[in-house]
Protein backbone atom coordinates (compact mmCIF):
# COMPACT_ATOMS: atom_id res chain seq x y z
CA UNK A 1 0.00 0.00 0.00
CA UNK A 2 1.90 3.13 -1.03
CA UNK A 3 1.85 6.30 1.41
CA UNK A 4 -0.34 9.35 1.08
CA UNK A 5 -0.25 12.59 2.90
CA UNK A 6 -3.40 13.59 4.03
CA UNK A 7 -2.54 17.02 5.81
CA UNK A 8 -0.57 19.15 4.09
CA UNK A 9 -0.96 23.58 3.72
CA UNK A 10 -0.74 25.55 0.67
CA UNK A 11 0.21 29.14 0.31
CA UNK A 12 -3.45 29.61 1.13
CA UNK A 13 -2.70 29.09 4.79
CA UNK A 14 -1.27 32.13 5.85
CA UNK A 15 2.49 31.52 7.07
CA UNK A 16 2.15 27.96 7.00
CA UNK A 17 2.22 26.63 3.72
CA UNK A 18 4.79 25.05 1.65
CA UNK A 19 4.18 25.98 -1.75
CA UNK A 20 1.45 26.73 -4.38
CA UNK A 21 -1.49 23.92 -5.30
CA UNK A 22 0.53 22.60 -8.36
CA UNK A 23 3.64 23.02 -6.93
CA UNK A 24 2.90 20.50 -3.74
CA UNK A 25 1.14 18.33 -6.36
CA UNK A 26 4.11 18.34 -8.73
CA UNK A 27 6.42 17.79 -5.68
CA UNK A 28 4.16 14.48 -4.73
CA UNK A 29 4.73 13.28 -8.21
CA UNK A 30 8.42 13.17 -8.19
CA UNK A 31 8.97 11.46 -4.84
CA UNK A 32 6.55 8.79 -6.49
CA UNK A 33 2.88 9.17 -5.25
CA UNK A 34 -0.21 8.57 -6.80
CA UNK A 35 -2.26 11.28 -4.54
CA UNK A 36 -1.97 13.78 -2.34
CA UNK A 37 -4.36 15.84 0.36
CA UNK A 38 -5.10 19.56 0.62
CA UNK A 39 -5.86 20.22 3.66
CA UNK A 40 -5.80 24.62 3.80
CA UNK A 41 -6.28 26.27 7.28
CA UNK A 42 -9.88 27.95 7.63
CA UNK A 43 -10.67 27.81 3.81
CA UNK A 44 -10.73 25.82 0.67
CA UNK A 45 -9.08 28.45 -1.52
CA UNK A 46 -6.91 26.00 -3.24
CA UNK A 47 -9.00 23.53 -3.84
CA UNK A 48 -9.55 24.06 -7.34
CA UNK A 49 -5.80 25.04 -8.19
CA UNK A 50 -5.29 21.39 -6.09
CA UNK A 51 -8.20 19.40 -8.74
CA UNK A 52 -6.33 20.63 -11.67
CA UNK A 53 -2.88 20.11 -11.09
CA UNK A 54 -4.14 16.62 -9.93
CA UNK A 55 -5.39 16.16 -13.21
CA UNK A 56 -2.91 17.65 -15.06
CA UNK A 57 -0.25 15.52 -13.18
CA UNK A 58 -1.87 12.65 -13.32
CA UNK A 59 -2.29 11.65 -9.00
CA UNK A 60 -5.14 11.73 -6.80
CA UNK A 61 -6.05 15.24 -5.80
CA UNK A 62 -8.14 14.47 -2.15
CA UNK A 63 -9.70 17.78 -1.49
CA UNK A 64 -10.12 18.59 2.53
CA UNK A 65 -9.54 21.67 5.04
CA UNK A 66 -8.43 22.43 8.49
CA UNK A 67 -11.16 24.08 10.63
CA UNK A 68 -11.05 25.23 14.08
CA UNK A 69 -13.46 24.78 16.85
CA UNK A 70 -14.13 25.44 20.28
CA UNK A 71 -16.27 23.08 22.87
CA UNK A 72 -17.87 25.82 25.04
CA UNK A 73 -18.09 30.03 25.31
CA UNK A 74 -15.01 29.87 28.31
CA UNK A 75 -12.98 28.30 25.79
CA UNK A 76 -13.32 30.59 23.01
CA UNK A 77 -12.73 33.42 25.21
CA UNK A 78 -9.66 31.55 26.90
CA UNK A 79 -8.86 31.08 22.65
CA UNK A 80 -8.34 27.63 23.82
CA UNK A 81 -8.83 26.13 20.04
CA UNK A 82 -8.85 22.83 18.62
CA UNK A 83 -8.18 22.02 15.25
CA UNK A 84 -10.30 19.32 12.93
CA UNK A 85 -9.25 17.99 9.67
CA UNK A 86 -11.97 17.13 7.43
CA UNK A 87 -11.45 15.08 3.78
CA UNK A 88 -14.47 14.63 1.21
CA UNK A 89 -15.14 11.11 0.09
CA UNK A 90 -15.76 11.93 -3.31
CA UNK A 91 -17.09 14.75 -5.64
CA UNK A 92 -20.59 14.34 -3.29
CA UNK A 93 -18.56 15.03 -0.23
Amino acid sequence: MAYVHLHGYSTYSFLEGIGSPKIIAQTAKDLGQNAIALTDMGGMYGAILHFKAGKELDINAIIGVELGFVLDIQSAKNKEIGTMTLLSKDFEG
